[in-house]
């Protein structure tokens, strides 16, 4: 039997990265104005990081919907969101990242306990 958490989990995981990619998708300019962050030369390099977050927000959902035929997205998520924390995380350590991105780089740390303790509480 899945434990009952496991599905709003990922509702929880698949809204705030659809929130966070559209934001960046569509507000970039002033997001980086209200941290004030100098933004990156084109706005390209945002919009593809935007849109990656958003894909995986939509496998997020997909998981929701099917958690153990979804176990290797589940395994997908856990390192996309690694991805994401560790460096950031090492940058903060050593104060060399705006503010701004530290925030989502813990949600994300907590995220990708959540999914591997999900993942191990899924059967095979």
């Amino acid at each position: 039997m899945r434990p009952p958490w496991i599905r709003p989990l990922y509702v929880i995981a698949a809204v705030y990265d659809l929130i966070l990619g559209v934001a960046f998708v569509i507000a970039q300019d002033r997001i980086f104005a209200w941290f004030e962050v100098t933004p990156p030369n084109h706005p390209g390099y945002v919009m593809f990081g935007a849109l990656c977050v958003m894909i995986f927000g939509v496998a997020f959902l997909l998981i929701a919907r099917a958690p153990e035929r979804n176990r290797d997205l589940i395994a997908l998520g856990v390192l996309f969101k690694l991805a994401y924390a560790v460096p950031v995380l090492g940058y903060h350590f050593t104060g060399s990242i705006p503010g701004m991105w530290v925030p989502w780089a813990y949600a994300d740390l907590v995220f990708a306990l959540l999914f591997l303790v999900s993942l191990r509480s899924l059967k095979s």
